[in-house]
């Protein structure tokens, strides 16, 4: 659990929420840094902003990084990008969404506590009306990883959980590490059935000796089987190649094989064959099956 720590929930804002419904996004209100409101400095509305809001254009004439030595290139690049293409209704959520940006690069970078508040001023000239912005960056000291674990895995050993993490204990932490590993957590434990997995992350950072340890909680679920299968629109003398992946009654189900019906079957199938539009599978909990639909009718 986090011990105290305000900052630990930021880690599991990166974490997305994988296919067939396996996780919920449980993050972003959790992370302890001011508010947009306390991060730009509130400007008087004169007639000069009313001018700009009625010609729904800012240009942005300056964009300094203040405190920060180790922010990569190609990310004060994107943070360009985010503020060239905003409006002044936008410049607020836009300011935002380059903070975020900012942080999250550099806690990719081990540091954990990264924080990142914004300025801004408008400026008036003779033909428009501009704005500066200055990031003030707080880097804060760099983190390393101690070691991942994982809690109530059944269904893999720790081992092979832990290959799934393309970091090393001693590396330099980064959150974008953690997401990966926790994607392909999911991919692994699906193709073998476990199609609800809900991993839960704690992360707990030692200031002493900045470090982070990861303590991974398994919750499974159970194994789902594939408990029937039919196909919609397609000659019956096509089925067997269609279906030869595997997608057989009383067979684990992976998802994985569903998807390969899409990509590998393409010459039998419908030109206009898409998982979203043709294919429909329900589960059945109490018995641990899902049925599986493959329509490829147009006229439904």
């Amino acid at each position: 659990m986090l011990r105290g720590v305000g900052l630990i929930a930021i880690c599991l804002a990166l974490f997305s929420p994988p296919s067939y419904g396996r996780w919920q996004d449980r993050f972003d209100a959790c992370v302890d840094h001011p508010t947009l409101a306390e991060e730009i400095n509130p400007q008087p509305q004169t007639d000069q902003n009313q001018e700009a809001k009625q010609t729904h254009k800012v240009r942005v004439a300056s964009l300094t990084f203040e405190g920060t030595d180790n922010l990569p290139d190609a990310v004060k690049e994107q943070v360009i990008r985010q503020m060239d293409e905003a409006s002044y209704e936008t410049i607020s959520p836009s300011i935002q969404a380059s903070q975020e940006t900012i942080r999250d690069a550099l806690r990719n970078q081990g540091y954990f506590y990264a924080a990142s508040t914004a300025s801004t001023n408008f400026v008036r000239n003779e033909k428009e009306l501009s704005l500066k912005v200055a990031f003030q960056v707080s880097e804060g000291p760099q983190y390393r990883l101690t070691e991942i674990h994982f809690a109530n895995a059944k269904a893999f050993p720790a081992a092979e959980l832990r290959k799934q993490f393309p970091i090393q204990d001693g590396d330099i932490f980064s959150l974008a590490t953690i997401r990966e590993g926790m994607e392909k957590l999911d991919q692994l434990y699906s193709s073998r059935g476990y199609i609800n997995l809900q991993p839960s992350p704690d992360i707990s950072p030692d200031r002493n000796h900045q470090q982070v340890s990861v303590l991974i909680n398994m919750d499974e679920g159970a194994q789902f089987r594939v408990g029937s299968v039919e196909v919609f629109g397609l000659d019956q003398q096509f089925w067997g190649p269609t279906l030869k992946s595997g997608l057989v009654a009383g067979k684990v189900f992976d998802p994985g094989l569903v998807r390969a019906v899409f990509s590998e079957d393409k010459s039998v199938l419908p030109p206009d064959a898409s998982e979203e539009h043709d294919l429909h599978i329900t589960q059945d909990p109490r018995n641990a099956t899902v049925a599986i639909v493959f329509d490829f009718r147009r006229c439904r």
